[in-house]
Order: C-alpha cells, then structure tokens, then sequence
C-alpha cells in the first residue's frame, strides 16, 4: 500500500505492523489539509483498529480519517497448519487426508496450489480437495493416494498468488511464494514386495481325481491370491492353494498364481496339468462247464459301468461273440455259446472287450481269464492175451488187450516199463501185469485190468584186493571192491581206534589213530539175490613226524613275562589235534639273555616230537631322571635341589643326588644329577636330562644427596647413599655433577659412577640422581656523592662495591658442544704464533710483536685475557678457511670496543679484503657484513654498540638461502637477506692485513668458527656461559638544574 501525502495541511503518524499484517508506507511532502491525499493499491484493504474494513482508493480532504489511518493495518491471509487427518504410519497405496487451515476464509484453493514431497516413496497422488476452488472457506481436506515405497510423503503448499480472501488480498501478501507454507508427513512402514519361493508343482491326474495347486510366498502382509488357468483369473480361487475335487479331461491347462500387496505383486511358475482318460476294467467272467462237442453260457461286469458295448474272445478267437450289455449296471451276457473245444486243452480263456463311448474314459479288454472248462469221455479195456500164472527170473511173455475208444493199451509190469513184453526182472516175489489206457485229450483213462507172475532169488560172490599201510593224519582214501550180481558192495572197519569207514557204501577210510587197521567188505542181496560171503582186508597205521621251533621272546626289564610261543616249522597237526603242556625259560629277571625249553609241551602217541629252543631277552627299561629349574638372587643361599625320577621300579629303590655347577655370579648353571644304587642301573635306559639354575641380579640402588653452594663459591663434597650391595662387594660411588656455574643454569643434575666394575654385573641397579643447586650470590653497590657547579655538565655517576665481589665467568664454555672448525682464544703473551684450539691446525701468526698487545685496553670485564691492536697497526691472517660460501655457518667472538677504532670508518674483525667480512661500522657503532659478490652494501645489527661494554657476538648465515641473523649478548638483533646464495669469503684475516681495515684500540676474545648457522638456543647458552659477570647499565639522578641535592639512583 502506498501512501502519497499531497500537500500541506494534517501529517500522517507513524505506521505500525502487526502480526500476519503488512506496514503501510508513507510518501509524498506535508502540504495542508485540503491536499492529502491517500491512494491504497486496490489489490489491498485498510483495516481499523476495529476490524473492519476501511474505504479503498483516493480518499480527499479528510484530515481526520488521515490521522486515524496511522494506526490501521492491512491484513493478508496466511496458512494457519497442514495436518494429517488420518493415523500415521500408512500402508502402501492407502488413502489418506490432509487438513489445510488459514488464518481467514479463501477462494481459489485447487490442487494445482499444493505439492507432495516425497522420501523413498514414488507415485503418490492428490485426488480431490475440497471444498470446490469456488468456495469461500478457512479449512479444506486434501486427498492424497500414497505410492509405493518406504519413507514419508507430506503436504506443500505452493503460492501462486491464486489464493485470495474476501477482498482478494492474495495469499501471504502479492507476490508467488509469500504464502508458502510446509505441512505435515505420513510415513510408509517397511514393506517387502511380495516373492515366491514355494513354486505350483506340475501334476498329472486321470479323471475323476482330485488335484491341489499351492504355493508359498512371502512378503509385507496382507498379501492376497488369484489362480489363473491359462492366464484367466478362476473365480472364487483366492487362497494360497486351488484344489479341483474330480478332474476331467477338460481341466487340462496351465495354472498359476498372482500374489499381491500393498507394494507390488509376483507371478509363480506356471504349473502343468495333464489329465488322462479313467480306465476300465472288465471282471467276474465266468462260463458256464462244458463237456467235449458242447455249448457254454459266458457273462462279465463293466467297472464302473459308463456307456460302450461288450464282445467276448474265447480261446482268443478271432470271431468275437457280442454280448448283451446293460450300461447303467456294466453287466454283459452270452447265452448257447458252441465253442468246438477239445478237453485237452482245458480249462480256455475267456476274453470281454469293452469300447468306451464315454469321452473321459478307456475301453478295457480282459485278457487271459480262465473261464471255460471242457470236460474228458470214459472208455473201457478188453484183454486178449492175458499175463501166465507163474514165470522165473529172466524169463518173458507176451500181452495183447485194446479199448473201445481206438486208443492203444500199455501193459505195465511191477518193475516193468510200458511194454506188450513182460521181462521177469525180480528173482522173488509176485510181478503184478497192469492193463492201462490213460486216455487222452479228450477221453478220461480207462479201468485197469490186473494179473499175477510168481519169480525166485540168485547166489552172487564178492572180489576185494590187498590195502597198502598209511600214516597218521593221511587224507580219507577209498576202498573198492565187487560182487558177481553186479550189486553194489558195503565196507565197515571192524578196528574203528584205528579207522573208520563213511560216505557212499562205507567206502571211504578215514585214519583215526595209529596202529593196525581192518575193513570188511559185504554184499546183503536185495529181492533178486541172495546175500553173499564177507570179505576182509587189513594194513598198518604209522605214527606222524612233526617239529616245533619256540619263538624268540624280548620284555623290557621289569615288565611280565611276554606268552612263550612256538610255532610248527615242519609237519602239521591232524584235525582238532592239540599241543599240551608249555614251554619253560630259564630264571633270572635281570638284563639278558634266557633260554627258552620244551618243558611239558608234548604230543600223543599219534605223532613222533621234535623241539628247537629259543632265547628270551631281556632288555633295559627306559628311565629318566630331570632336575627341577632352580633360582637365587644373588649373595643368597642355594634353596635345595630336586627333580624327577621317571620310569624306575619301585623295588629297585632308585634315589637321585642333584647338584649345580660352581659359582656365584649372576647367570645360569647347570644342574645334573647322580643315581644309585649303581647294582640296579644296569637294568635301565637313562636320560639324564639337566635344568638350569639361574642366579638373577640383586636389586641395588645408588642416591646421591642433594646438595647447594652460593653462586662463586666452590662445589661441596657431594655424598650419597649405596643400597642392597653386598659388604664383601666394597662397593663404592663416585658422585659428581653436571657442568654449570650459573644461578640460571641450576639446578644440576648430581649422579653417581659406581666401582668395581666386575661385581657389578651382580646388580640391577637403580642409579637416581639428586639436585645441585646454585643460589644467587650477594653484592652491595654504593653511589659515589658527586658534585656540580650550576651550569656545568654532570660529572660521570659512580659507585663502588661495598659488600661482595662479582664473580668471573669463563669464556667459550659452551663452544665446545658445537664442534667450531676453528677457535682462537687469545691468552696474555701468546707472542707472534696463535694456535687453533679446535685442533684443526688453523693458526693465525701476527706480522710483529709491536702490532700485538695482550690487555692493553684493559680486561673485558673481569679478565686479563684479550687480545688488543696497537694504533694503526695490524695482524696477520690465518689461510686455510672457507666461510659461508653457499653453505650455513656461524662467527662468534667476544667484544670491548673504543671509540677511537678504525679511524677509516670500519673495524675488521674478521674479513678476505675491505669488501669481504665482519666489521665495526664507527659511523653508528654497528656490526655489519659484506659479501663481496652482494651488491646490496652493509648488512647491519638493529642496536648500536656502545664504548667500554662487553658484547658477546654471533653471526649466523644460511649460505644457501642467503640470509643471516645477528645475535648480541644472547639475543637476536637484527636479520639480513641476500640477493642470492651467500659467496662468502676464504683465506681468511684476522683483523686486518694489507689493505683490511683494522679493528685499532679495542680488545675481543674467543672467536670461533662453526660450520653451522647456531640456532637462538644454542647462542643463548653460549652467552650464558661467558664473562657477562659485569654491572650492566648505569646510574641516574633526579632531573633538575638549580641548585640542591638531587637523589643518585639506578638506571
């Protein structure tokens, strides 16, 4: 809404916005009142503080309205909430609502004003709001169709502007998406789409069975089921089987199943139904008896009785004789049915066939079923030549009969075979002739017709030979012999101890003992012969050879005697013949060896014995005896010794001594053992195994005692004290101290060197260690009183040590622990020759002896060392050093300078030529460097030097990178890089030669050369460790320039 003030006249008050309103904004200039004016956007609607609705568009000439319109607001529609409607979670496919409420009633709401977010689900649908996008209303239900999936799917609404109220104020002011507005979510449970895994099986039925189909599946529930035939869905088949109670041919198809739920479905296998046609039978045939040349009467049963027809087959005919068949009971009959049959081949097949005319059944034939029987006819036996009353033995006659049915008659005499001859083939007795017809086929066999025959016995004698003698455990053999009737012959032993006879006739001989042997042979007669003479044969029955050989036998010593066995190495025992008796050894039980005897092994009288010895050995047993580890710190004494006996007998008494190797330092011995008693020992094996005895170290410890001293006083006696060695050891300890002589240094660290060395290996040794503390030392400074006449310059400030002494340093205390290649230390009267106390052989050697004095600036602080150059004078060089030429390194040096040095400007310390090296730059007393091929001119320190103090120097350059750092007095002041790598300089000079400039009037001290750029740490432990025992600053008074006193205090 926009305000437009015209012109003069009432001015509008402030606007304010309150909640779900939009503030009105103000235009125009202040004119009067008869020119305001308001102009609201149509599109918008003023409210008063009532609620009500204010006029819209220009509004003229109303002060007052003008005034009251500050507080009015315009209010825009808003979406209040978007809430489920329904319970959450939800299942796949389901229908769910929304409620969608704003702050007033709307037109316009349509399902193009909302949007479905959705997370792991798809496919879901708004399908209806309501009320219609006509109505005028504050709360509408969407309906959304949820998709498939696990996850969430809410509600959006999407401002379009297409939402206003009453007075078309859109949705959340104009402008697409003021309204927006996110609702609520449904969530989707897990869900699993359905699968198969039990799978329809494959069936075949004959109609009228029953058939089930059934599957198993799985998935998120419900699921629900559809059986199909042939694709088609059967009606009613919902379930997880489909069963058909009776098939048909008809039901033949393929069958499967859809399985379904709320996220999807899955199709079984297809299952294969084969129906095949019921069969028939055709049973109870029956005919009806029938005599040779007659007629039957035949029936069967159809089952189950379906519509066809019936033949029956009999003898397998090929004419089929068609029967009357009744289909509702399967009954069939066929009456007077000639069938031409002989009784020989009685009883006939009987065959019904039935022809189905039913399409789901077979016809069926019955086949081979015994139904018919044909009876034989009866005949009579007329004798011609009849059988005589009497005949003897091997004597014949004749007969001659016949039979009514044309048939040939057999005589059939006792004994006899079919014959029309009778042979008299029994010598006693009555041989009875038979007349006999058997009949036939068709004709039963006739009634016999009988007569007698008297016959008498014949005399027979018997031939037997000579038997040849045997031995004892010879195989069974057979006798023969022969009886002159041509029966056969019998045997029996009449000395059965010796031999029996058995088998077929007794005529096999077995060997029983050995001794003498008789067999009788005999023949007994039988109806034809009388029983004839015995007749007996006899022969010897020799003893058996047989040796037995004894086994050689071992134990070990101390175990049971081993079974003494032998074994038969020539000849064999007979049947279930057996040894008695046992072998013997000879006594002893010791190591050895023993003979084996016969002692009472024997045999019968049956066998002649023959025995081999043996031996048994003895051997020894296995033993062992093992020492048990044994342990001892050591100075202790031995604990007792024991082990292990394995493997000795008890009896034996078997003890063991057990016993180490000497010594009594730490390590290991051996321990062994020794066994008795000796008598018994032979009769073992023995592993003498051996253990360790270990001696360990004894636990000792050595602590130094804390000890101080004032700084500048000399060090104590340091003591400690020794624990847990052994008096006889004399143990003693040496105690000294880390190096250092400084309050800043302390506290030191004391430790101990113990002795002697060769006892020592016997300890583990805790060496502790102690502090050595240095305290501050004590110094009284007194201003000297000065005095001045107004106007003058101040006097110096003095002051004089009034209690204490300072105590000296010593220089380059600390170089030693960073390898310098090559240091000068400049001792008082050093003469013309200063050695390289790097012992790298760099010697420098001075031009003349008026160039050197030694202290003759004074001492750097607190010492007489120092070397000085007389006025203009200078040293020679040392030649053989290369310094920062591409590669790090350091300078140090100690330093006092004068005010009156190098009257050229530069002072060399150390340097090539006037271009090349370290120098004393006197326009502003500072350290600089120069590199010959640098064109960058001076390097400089950051802080000026002053005459008179003690500086303690270092350079230290990174040839490579080409920068550098200067450090004075144990802080860094000042860095300086190169244009490039550092060329340095060589052929080093000491203070000057030739055209050098000379360091004049002033005194340095400990220069040294490092091959390395010292780090910050290590120059302050230099510096630390040097002559810096000087006051430092100075005194001060108070400020003031008229005269009185004025106060002298520290600076």
């Amino acid at each position: 809404m926009g305000i437009d003030k015209k012109s003069g006249g009432q001015g509008f008050g402030a606007f304010t916005a309150g909640t779900g309103f939009t503030t009105l904004a103000q235009s125009g200039t202040n004119g009067g009142q008869a020119t305001n004016m308001v102009t609201i956007q149509p599109e918008y609607r003023v409210v008063n503080a009532l609620g009500g609705y204010a006029a819209s568009g220009a509004i003229t000439n109303s002060a007052a309205w003008a005034v009251a319109i500050g507080t009015y607001k315009i209010r825009t529609p808003i979406v209040s909430s978007i809430s489920r409607v329904d319970s959450s979670p939800v299942a796949n496919g389901a229908t769910v609502h929304f409620t969608v409420t704003f702050s007033e009633s709307v037109f316009g709401v349509n399902a193009t004003d909302f949007s479905l977010v959705e997370s792991g689900v798809s496919g879901s649908l708004i399908t209806s709001v309501s009320p219609s996008a006509t109505t005028l209303a504050a709360t509408f239900t969407v309906t959304v169709q949820v998709g498939t999936g696990t996850g969430t799917v809410g509600l959006n609404l999407v401002d379009n502007d297409s939402i206003t109220n009453l007075n078309t104020i859109p949705l959340g002011g104009t402008g697409a998406g003021n309204g927006n507005f996110a609702g609520e979510t449904y969530s989707t449970p897990n869900c699993t789409t359905p699968s198969v895994s039990g799978q329809p099986a494959s069936a075949t039925r004959t109609a009228g069975q029953s058939v089930t189909f059934s599957v198993t599946a799985s998935g998120s529930a419900p699921l629900t089921y559809q059986w199909r035939k042939g694709g088609v869905p059967i009606p009613g088949a919902t379930s997880s089987s489909y069963t058909i109670a009776s098939v048909v041919v008809g039901d033949a198809a393929s069958y499967d199943v859809v399985v379904t739920n709320a996220c999807g479905s899955a199709t079984s296998n297809a299952a294969t139904l084969t129906v095949n046609k019921a069969d028939t039978s055709v049973g109870s045939i029956t005919a009806s008896t029938s005599t040779y040349g007659g007629t039957t009467n035949l029936s069967a049963t159809v089952t189950p009785a379906v519509a066809g027809s019936v033949a029956f087959l009999v003898n397998n005919g090929s004419t089929p004789v068609a029967a009357s068949y009744n289909a509702a009971t399967g009954a069939a009959t066929a009456s007077g049915v000639a069938h031409g049959l002989a009784a020989s081949a009685t009883p006939y097949s009987v065959q019904a066939v039935f022809t189905s005319s039913d399409a789901n059944y077979n016809g069926s034939q019955a086949t081979n079923a015994t139904a018919l029987t044909v009876n034989k006819a009866n005949q009579t036996i007329t004798v011609g030549t009849p059988a005589p009353a009497g005949a003897t033995y091997n004597t014949s006659f004749n007969l001659a009969a016949s039979a009514d049915s044309t048939l040939s008659v057999a005589s059939i005499a006792a004994g006899g075979s079919n014959t029309a001859t009778v042979n008299m083939d029994n010598g006693s007795g009555t041989c009875v002739v038979h007349y006999d017809q058997a009949g036939d086929g068709n004709y039963n066999a006739a009634t016999e017709v009988a007569s007698n025959t008297t016959a008498a016995k014949a005399s027979q004698t018997i031939t037997f030979g000579a038997l040849a003698d045997q031995t004892y455990g010879a195989v069974p053999f057979s006798v023969s012999a022969s009886a002159s009737s041509g029966l056969a012959v019998t045997f029996a032993s009449t000395t059965t101890a010796a031999c029996t006879t058995s088998g077929t006739n007794g005529a096999t001989v077995t060997i029983g003992a050995a001794g003498p042997c008789s067999i009788k042979a005999s023949q007994a007669g039988n109806g034809n012969y009388n029983a004839a003479t015995d007749v007996t044969q006899g022969f010897s029955v020799n003893a058996r050879a047989i040796t037995v050989t004894a086994d050689g036998k071992n134990k070990t010593y101390g175990d049971s005697d081993p079974s003494l066995t032998y074994q038969i190495t020539s000849g064999s025992l007979v049947g279930t013949d057996s040894f008695s008796g046992a072998l013997t050894r000879v006594a002893g039980e010791n190591v050895g060896t023993h003979a084996i005897q016969q002692g009472t092994l024997g045999l019968s009288s049956n066998y002649v014995l023959t025995y081999v010895g043996a031996n048994l050995a003895i051997t020894p047993k296995t033993a062992s005896v093992t020492p048990n580890p044994g342990t001892k710190s050591y100075g202790d004494v031995d604990p007792a010794l024991t082990g292990i006996l394995s493997g000795f007998l008890a009896g034996d008494l078997v003890t063991a001594t057990y016993s180490r190797a000497a010594g009594e330092t730490v390590g290991p011995y051996a321990i062994g053992a020794t066994l008795s008693p000796a008598t018994v020992l032979g009769n073992y094996a023995i592993t003498y195994n051996t253990a360790s005895f270990i001696i360990t170290a004894k636990t000792a410890s050595v602590t130094p005692d804390p000890a101080t001293k004032i700084f500048g006083a000399a060090d104590p006696a340091l003591t400690g004290t020794l624990s847990g060695f052994l008096a006889s050891d004399g143990v003693t300890a040496t105690y000294s101290r880390t190096a250092g002589e400084t309050v800043g240094g302390s506290p030191y660290t004391i430790s101990a060197v113990l002795s002697p060395a060769p006892v020592l290996g016997n300890y583990t040794i805790t060496y502790n260690t102690a502090n050595f503390t240095i305290t501050p030392g004590k110094i009284t400074v007194t201003a000297d009183a000065q005095v001045k006449t107004y106007g003058d310059a101040d006097p110096p400030l003095t002051y004089q040590v009034t209690a204490g002494t300072l105590v000296p340093g010593t220089y380059g205390a600390e170089v030693g622990t960073d390898v310098p290649t090559a240091q000068w230390r400049f001792e008082e009267g050093a003469g013309l020759s200063l050695a390289d106390s790097s012992s790298h052989g760099h010697t420098a050697t001075f031009g003349s002896a008026t160039a050197v004095s030694y202290g003759v600036r004074g001492a750097l602080a607190d010492t007489t060392t120092g070397l000085g150059l007389a006025v203009g004078h200078e040293a020679a060089a040392m030649t053989g050093i290369s310094l920062f030429a591409g590669a790090p390194g350091s300078i140090e040096f100690w330093l006092k300078p004068d005010a009156a040095m190098a009257p050229d400007g530069y002072g060399a310390i150390i340097a090539n030529d006037s271009t090349s090296g370290v120098f004393v730059r006197t326009s502003d007393m500072r350290l600089v460097y120069q590199d010959g091929a640098d064109g960058n001119g001076d390097h400089a320190n950051t802080t000026a030097l002053i005459a008179g103090h003690l500086y303690h120097v270092v350079l230290a350059v990174d040839g490579a990178a080409g920068t550098g750092t200067w450090y004075v007095n144990g802080t860094a002041d000042g860095t300086f890089a190169f244009g490039g790598p550092v060329t340095g300089f060589a052929a080093n000079q000491l203070f000057g030669q030739g055209i050098i400039r000379p360091l004049e009037a002033s005194l340095i001290d400990e220069l040294a050369l490092y091959s390395a750029a010292l780090s910050a740490e290590r120059v302050m432990a230099h510096y630390a460790a040097g002559p810096t025992r000087a006051f430092t600053g100075g005194l001060m008074r108070a400020a003031g320039e008229t005269v009185g006193s004025y106060p002298i205090s520290q600076s």
